[in-house]
Parts: structure tokens; C-alpha cells; sequence
């Protein structure tokens, strides 16, 4: 079956008191994604050596887009207020909560991994070593964002213990806290703002669930865009919201106060336009297609870079690939570049369109250790469990993030004085799984006989 079919079928069981604005903002956000990763991409085809380069980088003024393109922060208050919703409306223990919000999101990432491992090994044989070290780098980059997520998504029911507004200082004065010191003592230290910047923009969800009135939204974003506009033309921080290689620091990795402060003007925006968004949500024609896009999301968003970048190298076969040239680091557009790119465009929109119509069933395969019914028993180890099953699971795809898969099991990496192997990251991301299912497994123990 289709997954347009399958939708289709699908969006007619929703209730009426699902929200489907947080649908669709999810939905355009995804979109958003995809066009962003294919639009920025360039690649220059050296005789032996392959470089990657990023259209923005070609001219600072470009920069500026990164701040309509830059949709993480929609994902996490995507993500809150779904979380948000689901506490409030479901009595259930803390480890099925969790099992339930993230075994969602790791099935289809085992099977992704699975299959780029074998696949990358089978690849390495066939194509330039220079081409497949990037590539098989690339395919795991989009994974931060999920070891990201389920460590948010762990904390965020014990955040909502303490008054929302409260949380919402506290975070803030950790962000901005870490960016002081990190510019101050030491650039390791911006790591913490991994979890401090998303937690923020994920609680930020609470309130598109609840929005604030249209005044006090108005007045934050203009005192948002102020603050921002500010703390760029100063030169405290780069325009870029990506990470772009003439930028003396990054804004996203890890994220700084600029990207919190992005994230809390898409909240204004977003509440403000709320309504319209669900009127638009309602249209039968609009909402088949935000359903469609959501039950194959993490089809669309792990598999639409190794699509790219097959795309980019059957029409480097076939002699169609956008001219470039190398001047420095830095990968620039030759004549007749633009021509070749709409082309490129064209081919990878439709490839990932057919590509994951075809192969969205793989998102739902059922993996018999993340496919269970969760015990309710309220155990405090079952919550040490839960806990502990998405440290480890994180930290993996975290690893594997920076790491990639290219010499695995055994490439080394160093990160922020640590040294480790893609091989343990993806033991660490097995063991979490491992860890989540036992956190909700029924036990029985047999009488003797």
C-alpha cells in the first residue's frame, strides 16, 4: 500500500479533540527540513578527493535565510506540546509514558542503522573511498536531533512538576549562563546547552497548546527579533542558524542564546497564526496530506540524506552534476551551475517522494523488543530503568551523530576530550533499547512446586 493510500484511510479516525495544528506545524516542519538539506547541498567531484559545501556559504547575505530555513526549533515545540497533551490526558506510569513517546521513534532507527551498516560495508567495495567516507559520515548526522529529543522527552514530565513559568526562567538563565562561560573558561562547557536550548523550546510547546493572548505574543516578538537583531549586528553572534565554515562559532552545534531566542519567536509566530492553521488543518485535501507526511516522518527524515546524496552521484555518473570549483574550503557554482541544479532538484524531489512511498512499511515494522504491552506496576526501578534506557540510547545516536559509520565498528572519534568508537556508540544505543523494554516488562514469578 501507498502511503498517500494508507492516509487516506487514516484521516478519518482522528477525534475531535485531537489538536491538528500540532500536526501540521510537525508536518511543514518535516517538509521544511528536506527542502533545506537538497536546496543548501553542493558537492565539488575532485579526481580524488569529493567536498561538500553548502550554498550559503558562497555569500554572507545568504545567511539571513537560515533564519526562515532553521526549523528545529518547530520540531521540539511540535514535540512539547505533544508530550504536553499526553500527560495531561493519560494516568499511566512514568516508564509506559516514555516507552510509549520514544519506542516510536528508536523502532524505525534500528532498522534504519541496520540496514546503512550492511549497506555501507556492500558500498565500500564498489565506490571511491573519498565519496563513501562522506557519505557513510552524512548518514548518521541527522541523528543528534533524536538523541537530543528523547533525553528532553524524559525530563520534560519532571519539569512540568514545578510552575511552567518558573521552568521557563531557570532554563533561560542556564542557557545563557553556559554561553557565558563557555566563552569565558571553556568551549566544552557548551555542550549542557544541547539540553538546556532544546528543553526550553520543547517546554515552549506547553503555551501553543495553551497560547497566551495575541498582545503579549505580539510584544515578544518584537522584543524577541530586537534582542536578536541585536546580539547579531553587534557581532556577538554569527547570523547563521546552521553551521557554516566562515563562521568563527556555531549557533546549533551546540546551540547558543540565539537559537533559544529563535526558538521562542517561532512560538510567537506560531501561536499567533494558530488559528489559521487549524482552519486549514480541517480542509480534507490539507489535513490527508499532514497525515500522510506524519505516519512516514521518520522515513522522510532519516532517509531523505542518503537519498540526496545518491541522487548527487548518479547524475555525477552521468555527467550532469552542477558545475563547481574549490577555492580554499570553500565549494563555489562554476558556469551553468545553476541550470544543472534545478535539475538536481528536481530528480532528488521526485527520488524521495517515490523512494518513500515505496519504503515507509519499513517504519512500522514490528521489532519484537520495542513491540510490547507495558506493564503499569509502579516499581521506583522501573522508573531508574526508564531513566537509564534513554541516557544510553541517547548518548549513542549522539555518538553515532559524530561519528558516522564509515570504518565501523572500530573508527575512533575524539569529542570534547572524550575518545570513542562508532562500534560502542551503536552498543550504547542497542543497550538503552534493551534497557527501555525491561523497564516495562511484566515479570511473573513461578510458584514451586
Amino acid at each position: 500500500m501507498l502511503l498517500r493510500t494508507l492516509a487516506k484511510s487514516r484521516a478519518h479516525e482522528v477525534t475531535a479533540q485531537r489538536d491538528r495544528a500540532i500536526d501540521a506545524i510537525r508536518a511543514l516542519s518535516l517538509l521544511l527540513v528536506v527542502v533545506g538539506h537538497t536546496v543548501m547541498g553542493m558537492v565539488y567531484w575532485g579526481e580524488n578527493n569529493v567536498v561538500l559545501g553548502n550554498l550559503l556559504a558562497i555569500d554572507t547575505r545568504l545567511h539571513w535565510l537560515t533564519w526562515l530555513f532553521q526549523i528545529m526549533p518547530v520540531f521540539f515545540i511540535a514535540g512539547g506540546a505533544a508530550n504536553f497533551l499526553s500527560i495531561q490526558s493519560k494516568d499511566i506510569t512514568y516508564s509506559t509514558w516514555l516507552y510509549k513517546r520514544i519506542s516510536r521513534l528508536l523502532s524505525p532507527t534500528l532498522t534504519y542503522l541496520a540496514i546503512m551498516i550492511v549497506l555501507g560495508w556492500g558500498l565500500g567495495y564498489i565506490f571511491n573511498d573519498s565519496f563513501m567516507r562522506i557519505y557513510l559520515l552524512m548518514v548518521t548526522q541527522l541523528l543528534w536531533f533524536l538523541g537530543v529529543y528523547i533525553l528532553c522527552t524524559a525530563l520534560f514530565p519532571l519539569l512540568l512538576k514545578i510552575p511552567r513559568y518558573i521552568g521557563v526562567v531557570v532554563l533561560i538563565l542556564a542557557v545563557v549562563s553556559i554561553d557565558i562561560l563557555r566563552f569565558q573558561l571553556n568551549e566544552v562547557l557548551g555542550i549542557l546547552n544541547f539540553l538546556f536550548v532544546w528543553l526550553l523550546i520543547m517546554l515552549m510547546g506547553t503555551f501553543f497548546v495553551r497560547p497566551l493572548s495575541k498582545i503579549f505574543n505580539l510584544i515578544a516578538f518584537f522584543l524577541l527579533l530586537a534582542t536578536e537583531l541585536l546580539l547579531v549586528l553587534n557581532g556577538i553572534y554569527p547570523v547563521s542558524l546552521v553551521g557554516l565554515p566562515s563562521d568563527e562559532f556555531s549557533n546549533v552545534a551546540p546551540p547558543t542564546v540565539l537559537m533559544a531566542l529563535h526558538g521562542m519567536l517561532f512560538l510567537t509566530i506560531l501561536s499567533l497564526t494558530k488559528p489559521l492553521i487549524s482552519h486549514l488543518s480541517s480542509r480534507e485535501r490539507i489535513w490527508n496530506s499532514v497525515v500522510s507526511i506524519n505516519a512516514g516522518a521518520m522515513t522522510i527524515y532519516l532517509w531523505h540524506i542518503p537519498m540526496i546524496m545518491s541522487i548527487a552521484l548518479a547524475l555525477q555518473a552521468l555527467s550532469l552534476s552542477p558545475a563547481t570549483s574549490l577555492e580554499g574550503t570553500i565549494v563555489m557554482p562554476e558556469a551553468g551551475f545553476w541550470n544543472a541544479t534545478v535539475l538536481y532538484w528536481l530528480f532528488a524531489f521526485a527520488a524521495i517522494y517515490l523512494f518513500v512511498q515505496i519504503i515507509w512499511p519499513l517504519e512500522h515494522l514490528r521489532i519484537p523488543v520495542l513491540d510490547a504491552k507495558p506493564s503499569e506496576n509502579k516499581d521506583w526501578w522501573r522508573t531508574l530503568l526508564a531513566s537509564s534506557s534513554v541516557i544510553l540510547s541517547g548518548f549513542g545516536l549522539l555518538g553515532l551523530a559524530g561519528s558516522g559509520l564509515y570504518g565501523f565498528p572500530s573508527r575512533i572519534v575524539n569529542f570534547a576530550g572524550f575518545s570513542y568508537t562508532n562500534g560502542l556508540a551503536v552498543t550504547l544505543f542497542l543497550s538503552g533499547i534493551v534497557v527501555l523494554r525491561l523497564s516495562v516488562a511484566n515479570y511473573s514469578v513461578k510458584s514451586p512446586r
